[in-house]
């Protein structure tokens, strides 16, 4: 049994693969030249192209055709090693809105420009000998069903196997984070939907680690592993492409004030950041007074999509400022704040509807929330009590 023979499945498999491949390339190219040109999207465009590149490469190999063009034989090895910090990059970039790209954290891809490095001699190997050992590597692979590594490679496999694993755990906490953040601090469902396909893609990511951890477990094994690995991985891998590269152009945004609301979360920690404020105390109780004016004449609470930037734009401040207002004279922050006042108003409608046949849902629409489950939970944590419980109480009184 040969991994790519020529019956009529394997043959199809390598035409989806090279599709695969090219599909990634367009993708990455897309994605590089969208019109929002956020950092997030750039680093994920590199990502996608070194693995597009690393499946053709591998294909090519098994194929048994790198001997045409020797040079290009483990020319994207080194650069998987950057895969992991990629990702762990982009997520981010995307989780914290403060976060930028220093120069320390180019200690990311040392494995990457070490493995440049030990490489390099090889590179620079005439092409006549590389195709030659590449052609009997091709005559092998022909007739061989499983391959024995050198333990020079398989160490490499393994650091990578174990270095991939590690970045996704730690991106998937990051996420994990971000997603409890987003779900205690966002009055809808839109937002947690934002995260969801973020959460997703990392889960996705894991697609790519397990061809890797599965290698892993057999050369550990047996000392060597089944090429049948090699086509497993190059269909998964071909999968990841196809939704990585679509969930990242179709990917739902967090606005940057979305970004900036959920960074104020707890008000001790916040107590640092604030000591450089240009805001003085009578400024500040201004500026709350304005504030808590605005919310009871206006009721901008009452719109589902209010975000912090709006209301900073009508009280003529910049959102960093109506934040720590907010953070600092209620102790709580923006989205805490605008739901203090929606169930305030949930109990005046409930306490006003004398006959009592008034949905819960509709009392939750009319208050600002767009949908149940956020005003249930919100509703509870600020009385002790359900709405349907408050509301029964309400008629005995």
């Amino acid at each position: 049994m040969t991994i790519f023979s020529y019956n009529t499945f394997l043959d199809i498999l390598a035409v989806f693969v090279l599709l695969s491949a090219i599909h990634g390339i367009f993708l990455s190219v897309q994605i590089f030249t969208k019109t929002n040109r956020e950092k997030s999207n750039y680093i994920f465009a590199i990502l996608l192209l070194i693995i597009s590149l690393h499946l053709l490469e591998v294909l090519v190999g098994l194929r048994g055709y790198t001997y045409l063009v020797p040079h290009l034989d483990g020319a994207t090895f080194p650069l998987i090693f950057a895969l992991g910090p990629l990702y762990y990059l982009y997520v981010k970039f995307l989780t914290e809105p403060n976060f930028k790209f220093r120069y320390y954290h180019i200690i990311h891809f040392i494995p990457s420009l070490f493995m440049i490095y030990l490489l390099l001699p090889y590179y620079l190997t005439d092409a006549q000998i590389k195709s030659e050992s590449l052609k009997q590597f091709a005559e092998l692979i022909e007739k061989a069903e499983s391959v024995t590594l050198s333990s020079y490679l398989a160490y490499q496999l393994i650091f990578h196997a174990v270095q991939l694993s590690s970045y996704l755990v730690v991106s998937y906490i990051l996420v994990s984070r971000f997603k409890l953040k987003v779900q205690k601090n966002t009055s809808g469902a839109d937002a947690i939907q934002k995260i969801s396909w973020l959460e997703k893609t990392t889960l996705v990511f894991g697609v790519y680690i397990s061809g890797y951890l599965i290698m892993l477990v057999s050369l550990i094994s047996f000392g060597s592993y089944y090429l049948v690995i090699d086509t497993t991985w190059l269909f998964l891998v071909s999968l990841f492409i196809h939704f990585a590269g679509y969930a990242v152009i179709r990917q739902p945004k967090f606005s940057e004030d979305e970004l900036l609301e959920m960074g104020h979360l707890e008000t001790e920690d916040n107590i640092d950041k604030y000591k450089s404020s240009s805001l003085t105390e009578e400024e500040i109780n201004n500026i709350h007074s304005r504030l808590v004016n605005l919310m009871e004449i206006e009721k901008p609470y009452l719109n589902d999509k209010i975000r912090l930037n709006e209301v900073a734009g009508k009280l003529d401040i910049t959102p960093h400022k109506l934040s720590q207002v907010i953070n600092q004279k209620e102790e709580l922050n923006f989205f805490e704040f605008v739901n203090k006042y929606r169930i305030k108003e949930s109990i005046r409608l409930m306490q006003a509807d004398q006959s009592g046949n008034k949905k819960i849902l509709a009392i939750a629409f009319e208050s600002g929330f767009n949908n149940k489950v956020s005003f249930n939970r919100t509703f509870k944590k600020i009385t002790g009590k359900t709405p349907t419980q408050f509301k029964i109480s309400s008629k005995k009184r």
